[in-house]
């Protein structure tokens, strides 16, 4: 492990005291109506009643009773009223009234308020309120749209209930949002650049996996409130993802009493799935549960060629060597995905949320690779007019290559099949404490996140090998995957408003990550035994420590508003080679600066231009640090590089909105400049398949 026991507490000390002092000091510090009565010599008076509706005779929940002092109007108590409509408040003034008030209810006025003399108890009784009699026209409502806003540094897409999202899941959600677009591998990307990175509620979550993209079709498209697309993330964001932010934001009914909804859903490919919200709320405790279940398959494929001349390292006899590879696949099984917890409201300014999300799928894969191999060593055949716009977009008419092609120099036919069985577990606990001050703009937000994932995968591999120069051949290979994956953050951000327009705020991070990983690849022989293939038995660590701080202060003067920002990054990467005696251990660490700027010019209320810039950081994952192979197919290696350093993306854009009456118009322009680009290189070696 990267950190020890004792680094890890005092880690959450410095993370987590100033929540305790603040909560010391609001538990010692007495309210200002009991200073009053201290210094007056008088005990605080308690005031009790109950609110009712005055047409059904039912208690009004959540109902504002507010007291006040005769003498200037100043607020001294007063709340919200609970389950039945009943309160009960202290204040400390003789002289006082009561406003009590609902909305679409006609607000009620108590005054005065006698206090009987040596009765520190007061009951208002009844308090009946009359609905509003205003007379409204009729209002037909056709559904619930879909929507995007904007703000100033990001864009935020309202999932409503229109037909377009409904009977799916996150990715068909996230592919109706402008910009985006999810493949059906699921991987992500953002006005056509993947390195997209996914947060559900603002953070990381187990529910979208590791590679960001891959848990996504088990979030049912029920449970997602909005989209939050950031394409230039401010100091408060994480500087990781080169590409931009994407924030899925989930539902969290927090009404009175009992709520609920259940939605049922079906589709073509097979796609089936239910998902249910529900929350009870009473007095200062509201709990929430979330459960979504679904079953989809998805069809997919595609076809590659391979050009090459190869010859005897002299320049002489020169063979020209054709591959076609047709891929046919399908993915698809069952996934389940549950999220529960509960807010406990200290005040109405202090709120504590605790969260458990538990995520389950299991999954079954097919792949169908076929390789037809064509060599032509005498130049008999044309393979040029087959290429089309070969010096612009490299097509291959590959329907007119099998009609023109003789069979005479197909030499090698090779079938594969990859039968995988894909389970994935994953838990997550969330705790978070929020607490506002004098206004909603002033708060501050602590919160402490563990996340527990298990991924495994095993492969049988198939394959038969039809040569027209020598005997058939079969293979009976198997694979073993398992990936776990650990992870520990703490996050507190203050926020401190200086005026109407103007405010500062400041945070800080620590992100603690360990992955293990165990691969294995067996052939069987004549006897049917397995055996290890060379290069294909290995274990790698990861472990990934990141701790930020940030700052950002934001204002607006007449038309402009702007935003500036500047967060640091110290990283801590240790990659460890289990199953290796050379350099098993690469140990490295970087400290990295991401300054952050976003100006708007308001044309008017609602029309804007911006103009942003900020600063990304993509650092190397695991796959790409493990000097291991790993393997698809007999032709087919990947190997990453344990010497990889971060890459940098300067990020630049520019963009407008217009709105219309029921229509709105974005644009925008964007140049981003990389500069130690990690890319995956495909080199072909010089063996023959002949």
């Amino acid at each position: 492990m990267p950190f020890s026991y004792t680094e890890l507490m005092r880690l959450i000390i410095l993370v987590f005291s100033p929540i305790f002092i603040l909560l010391n000091a609001a538990i010692a510090q007495p309210s200002s109506a009991d200073k009053r009565s201290k210094l007056q010599g008088n005990p605080p008076i308690t005031i009790k009643g109950k609110v009712i509706d005055s047409e059904t005779g039912q208690g009004l929940e959540f109902a504002t009773v507010s007291i006040f002092t005769k003498n200037e109007d100043l607020i001294q108590g007063g709340g919200l009223t609970e389950a039945g409509g009943l309160f009960s408040f202290t204040c400390s003034e003789k002289e006082i009234y009561a406003v009590v008030e609902f909305i679409s209810y006609e607000s009620k006025t108590i005054d005065p308020i006698e206090i009987p003399v040596g009765n520190r108890m007061i009951d208002l009784g009844e308090i009946l309120l009359s609905p509003d009699a205003v007379q409204l026209d009729d209002v037909e409502i056709v559904a619930e749209r879909s929507e995007t806003t904007f703000s100033l540094d990001k864009k935020v897409f309202t999932v409503g209930k229109d037909l377009a999202n409904r009977g799916g899941n996150a990715e068909d959600v996230l592919n109706n949002v402008p910009s985006l677009d999810v493949d059906i591998e699921g991987n992500i990307s953002l006005r056509g650049s993947q390195g997209v990175r996914v947060l559900i509620d603002g953070r990381p979550s187990s529910l979208v996996g590791v590679n960001d993209g891959s848990g996504l079709r088990s979030l049912p498209s029920n449970l997602i409130d909005k989209i939050e697309v950031i394409t230039n993330p401010s100091a408060r964001y994480d500087a990781e993802g080169m590409a931009g932010i994407i924030n899925i934001v989930l539902k969290k009914n927090t009404g009175g009493g009992f709520n609920g909804s259940i939605d049922v859903s079906g589709g073509i490919p097979t796609n089936a799935g239910l998902s249910a919200n529900l929350n009870y709320r009473k007095n200062n405790l509201n709990w929430f549960v979330n459960y979504g279940i679904n079953y989809r398959t998805g069809p997919g494929g595609g076809n590659t060629i391979q050009d090459r001349l190869t010859d005897d390292g002299s320049g002489n006899n020169l063979e020209r060597q054709v591959t076609i590879q047709n891929r046919d696949m399908s993915r698809g099984g069952l996934s389940n995905s549950i999220r529960f917890g509960a807010d406990y409201y200290l005040s109405d300014k202090d709120q504590i949320t605790g969260s458990f999300n538990y995520k389950y799928s299991d999954n079954d894969n097919l792949a169908d690779l076929l390789f037809q191999d064509y060599s032509d060593a005498l130049g008999s055949f044309d393979f040029e007019p087959l290429w089309q716009n070969k010096d612009e977009s490299q097509f291959f008419d590959f329907g007119n290559f099998n009609n023109a092609i003789s069979d005479e120099l197909l030499l090698l036919t090779t079938f594969r099949r990859d039968d995988e069985r894909e389970t994935e577990s994953a838990l997550q606990y969330d705790l978070n404490y929020a607490k506002e001050f004098s206004s909603r703009e002033h708060k501050l937000n602590a919160s402490v996140s563990y996340r527990d994932r298990i991924e495994t995968e095993t492969n049988i591999f198939t394959e038969n090998q039809t040569s027209f120069n020598a005997e058939d051949v079969s293979l009976d290979q198997r694979g073993d995957v398992r990936e776990d994956y650990t992870t520990l953050e703490l996050q507190l951000d203050y926020i401190q408003p200086l005026g109407k327009d103007h405010k500062w705020e400041a945070g800080l991070k620590g992100s603690l990550r360990d992955i293990r990983t165990s691969y294995l690849v067996e052939q069987a022989d004549e006897n049917g035994f397995y055996s290890p293939l060379p290069g294909l038995n290995n274990a790698f660590n990861y472990d990934e420590d990141v701790f930020a701080a940030y700052g950002i202060y934001g204002n607006r003067i007449n038309n402009i508003s702007f935003q500036a920002g500047l967060r640091s990054e110290y990283s801590i990467i240790n990659t460890i080679l289990v199953s290796s005696e050379d350099v098993p251990e690469n140990k490295r660490d970087f400290l990295n600066l991401f300054p952050s700027g976003h100006v708007s010019y308001h044309l008017n209320e609602t029309d804007a231009l911006q103009i942003s810039y900020s600063r990304r950081i993509r650092r190397p994952r695991f796959w790409d640090l493990n000097p291991f192979f790993t393997f698809q197919d007999s032709r087919n290696f990947f190997s990453g590089n344990p010497n990889l350093n971060p890459q940098f993306t300067d990020s630049y854009e520019i963009g407008s909105i217009k709105y219309w009456e029921g229509v709105s118009l974005s644009s925008s322009f964007f140049y981003r400049r990389t500069a130690g680009s990690i890319q995956r290189l495909i080199t072909v070696d010089n063996t023959s398949f002949s």
